[in-house]
């Protein structure tokens, strides 16, 4: 598009989209739509939450005084056309389906363990892995479907307490790479220490989890997943980049659309939305730049501890490598379901 238009009311007036045009952080027009959605909220507060990496197209996810908006920026030369959104949850998936599906699983992994029990060895090193490797792939896809049913209704749950969030993604990496099969990159980590903040442990493994899973993914042996965290301006930020194909604007558009499903080859594809979901529910934001053959990045800020001196709480739940088995399911080898890792 050139910038020959001198009446941009003529392209965007009309428009139901809350439309914003800028020229770095001044605002060169914005249509009646933005004071409808805003209300009291000052545009100029929304403009001050973009910061230098918000370049090109992205897509961001803020929480402003009780205000959840997404920004879908598309790049148009010198001039960034910014569309704002309600931050409105996908198609409601309903409790008592998610209840259901978990009664279904739980009477399944039950009978299959006791099947599993009389099997020889022998059969046991044959059949096992592949039947736990299909019980936490079903596990998954019910949690996601629970975690989007509680955002659906804003009541995501999260138990917070003080935790070091570079020593739980330390433990976390290591952890992973335990199991990670070679066709993919290790992801490297970059971290100061410590990064405090009240946060539930859980919900954060979880949330770099599905970024991680996102980037490796995309991302062949011969490129590299980067996981970097350091303090902020009152903030932890987490950055998960990789070199891999990445997302057009299309596609990173659909992440934020609340009519839009995710999809990734031929599969529903959650692990974003709950990632955004995550750092909503903990008072943060989520910040997606990616290109088609130029790789991805995803920015997490998370508000910092405000009194760090409280006991930090364990870092890495017991569980731990459950939830890598789980939400890494389509990516891990059969060799991460064997009995050792199930304990």
């Amino acid at each position: 598009m050139e910038n020959q238009f001198s009446d941009y009311s003529l392209l965007f007036g009309s428009s139901r989209e809350a439309t914003v045009l800028l020229r770095g952080q001044e605002v060169v027009y914005q249509n009646a739509a933005v004071a409808a959605l805003l209300s009291e909220l000052p545009l100029s507060m929304v403009i001050s939450a973009l910061d230098e990496s918000c370049q090109g197209d992205f897509a961001l996810s803020i929480n402003l005084f009780g205000h959840s908006l997404e920004l879908i920026g598309q790049s148009l030369g010198e001039l960034t056309l910014l569309r704002l959104h309600p931050a409105e949850d996908r198609a409601l998936i309903y409790p008592a389906l998610v209840a259901e599906l978990r009664d279904l699983l739980s009477s399944q992994q039950f009978t299959t363990e006791r099947l599993l029990g009389t099997l020889s060895e022998q059969d046991n090193d044959l059949y096992g892995s592949s039947i736990r490797r299909c019980n936490f792939a079903l596990l998954n896809f019910t949690e996601r479907l629970g975690d989007m049913s509680q955002l659906a209704q804003g009541s995501m749950v999260i138990l917070p307490q003080l935790i070091d969030l570079s020593q739980l993604y330390r433990d976390l990496i290591y952890a992973l790479s335990l199991v990670l099969p070679k066709k993919y990159p290790a992801p490297s980590l970059s971290a100061e220490e410590p990064c405090y903040v009240n946060a539930d442990p859980k919900r954060m493994e979880e949330l770099l989890l599905y970024l991680l899973n996102n980037a490796l993914r995309h991302t062949d042996g011969g490129g590299s997943v980067r996981v970097r965290l350091r303090n902020e301006r009152g903030s932890v930020q987490l950055r998960v980049e990789d070199s891999g194909s990445g997302m057009d604007s299309g596609t990173i558009s659909a992440l934020f659309d609340p009519t839009a499903t995710p999809w990734q080859n031929g599969h529903m594809s959650m692990g974003l939305s709950l990632a955004k979901g995550i750092a909503a529910a903990h008072g943060g934001s989520l910040l997606i730049r990616s290109r088609q053959g130029e790789g991805t990045g995803v920015l997490i800020s998370l508000p910092a501890a405000e009194n760090p001196t409280l006991p930090v709480g364990e870092c890495l739940p017991p569980e731990g490598m459950r939830i890598i088995q789980r939400t890494m399911v389509d990516i891990l080898g059969l060799d991460a379901y064997r009995e050792i890792f199930d304990d």
